[in-house]
């Protein structure tokens, strides 16, 4: 079926945990997945700044709680550090966003470049796994 205009919210314990909204998309409703284009995602953690990311397109998997986002994506993280990469999977579950893609952050007194990431809800622990350049000014 397909939908224009679709928003998603997943909550635990009341309180959400993603927000999702796409200006189109196709579900699957034996599968529960959701293809989705011009992604617009929060993930919110309590306690913890929300972490916003865009994408030209994903695809939502509600039963394992896994989105798959591809294209130019970018991640606002907290404190003006932003993250681009072209591939990128966040794991609801683990609460981790994870690429095997070339990766791009920077902050406002730094730039990182690597290839391979992982990050959990904590924006200050990010781990890149190879090929990892690092530049301060």
């Amino acid at each position: 079926m397909s939908l224009k205009d679709i928003r998603l919210i997943e909550k635990k314990n009341n309180k959400t945990v993603i927000d999702l909204f796409s200006s189109n998309g196709t579900i699957n409703q034996k599968s529960d997945i959701i293809d989705l284009t011009n992604v617009v995602a929060t993930i919110e953690e309590p306690g913890k700044e929300p972490i916003r990311v865009f994408s030209d397109s994903g695809r939502y998997d509600k039963k394992k709680k896994e989105l798959l986002l591809k294209g130019d994506t970018l991640v606002n993280l907290e404190n003006g550090t932003n993250l681009n990469t072209d591939v990128l999977y966040w794991h609801g579950n683990k609460k981790i966003f994870t690429t095997d893609d070339f990766v791009v952050i920077q902050g406002n007194n730094f730039l990182l470049t690597g290839t391979g990431m992982i990050l959990n809800s904590d924006p200050q622990n990010i781990q890149l796994k190879k090929d990892v350049s690092a530049f301060l000014f």
